[in-house]
């Protein structure tokens, strides 16, 4: 085992770092990095994860006093192709904003997928029909 008690903590001047045995974590996460400003304020996390079902293997967060910016990183090999999910705030929110991008290998050809409080847009690439992107708004009746 690399790590006997599981976890090892090594602390920065800004930084913490922390390191994880394989299938310790319950979700697979094996390092996890938060930038601090004094030590009060985090401004930046990573975690790395591992052996997911999902495909999951980085997420990063920038912490600013609006909102949250997370990015969520995915290898090949799921059922959606899908590549990275960006999202601001809540990630439960429904008024969240959202940016998902997709591998190659979609059918349907889907590149990218922007989600607004009442709209979204699709970019596709390469499509026999030459559709590029797609537009749709929604308002209340």
């Amino acid at each position: 085992m690399l790590y006997p008690s599981g976890k090892k903590v090594v602390t920065y001047m800004n930084a913490i770092k922390e390191f994880y045995s394989d299938y310790i974590m319950p979700d697979g996460l094996i390092e996890k990095t938060t930038f601090f400003t004094e030590y009060v304020n985090k401004t930046f996390v990573t975690e790395i994860y591992k052996n997911r079902i999902d495909k999951l293997i980085r997420v990063e967060t920038k912490y600013t006093t609006n909102e949250n910016e997370t990015v969520e990183y995915f290898i090949s090999g799921r059922d959606d192709f899908l590549r990275t999910h960006m999202f601001f705030g809540d990630c439960n929110n429904i008024h969240t904003k959202r940016f998902v991008t997709f591998y190659n290998l979609r059918l349907d050809s889907m590149a990218e997928l922007k989600i607004d409080e009442n709209s979204f847009i699709t970019t596709f690439n390469e499509r026999s029909d030459l559709l590029f992107w797609r537009k749709c708004i929604f308002q209340q009746t």
